[in-house]
C-alpha cells in the first residue's frame, strides 16, 4: 500500500506487477483498487498502463452476493477516459481489455465510449471496436444495443 502512494513511478510499477503476480498465485489481499485508482492510474506511463490493463482484467469484480464491487464503478470511469484517450494504442488496447471483461455492469456506461472508436481514423483501434461490439452482442444479445447488427454492417461495408 505504501508503495502505491509514497513510491516513484518504477516502485509503483514494481509494486502493482507484484501484486498482479500474487493474484494469479491466488494469494488473497484486502481489496487494493482504490489505492490502484488514486494512485497508479492517474499515471501516465506505457508500461504502467499495461500492467493496469492486465489488474483490471484479473481483479475480484463481483461481491460474494453476485452484484458488482462499487469501487468497480469508478475503474469504468477510468477505462472510460482510456477509451477515448488521444492515443490511438490506449484506445485500442482498453477496447481489446473491454471485450474481456463481459459484464452488463461493467460494459453498459462504456458503450457510447465503444461506439465512438467505430469511426476512429486508426483502424487498429476500428477494428478493436468492432470486436468489442462484437463480444458484446454474443454475450448480452440485442438487449444492450438493439441496432449492433446493422451498425457493424455498415462500418464493415465502408471499411478499406
Amino acid at each position: 500500500m505504501e508503495a502505491f502512494s509514497k513510491g516513484e513511478v518504477e516502485q509503483k510499477k514494481e509494486a502493482l506487477l507484484k501484486l498482479i503476480k500474487s493474484i494469479t498465485n491466488d494469494e488473497h489481499f484486502p481489496p487494493m483498487i482504490m489505492p490502484i485508482i488514486q494512485y497508479v492510474a492517474p499515471l501516465e506511463d506505457h508500461s504502467v498502463k499495461k500492467l493496469l490493463f492486465i489488474y483490471w482484467e484479473i481483479v475480484e469484480k463481483r461481491k460474494s452476493d453476485g452484484s458488482m464491487v462499487n469501487e468497480m464503478l469508478l475503474a469504468c470511469n477510468l477505462i472510460r477516459k482510456d477509451l477515448l484517450h488521444p492515443n490511438e494504442y490506449i484506445r485500442a488496447k482498453s477496447l481489446k481489455m473491454v471485450s474481456n471483461l463481459m459484464f452488463r455492469e461493467f460494459l453498459e456506461p462504456l458503450i457510447q465510449a465503444i461506439i465512438e472508436n467505430l469511426t476512429h481514423r486508426h483502424c487498429y483501434v476500428r477494428k478493436n471496436a468492432i470486436a468489442c461490439l462484437y463480444s458484446a452482442f454474443v454475450h448480452f444479445g440485442v438487449d444492450m444495443i438493439p441496432d449492433v447488427p446493422e451498425r457493424l454492417e455498415v462500418i464493415l461495408m465502408n471499411e478499406t
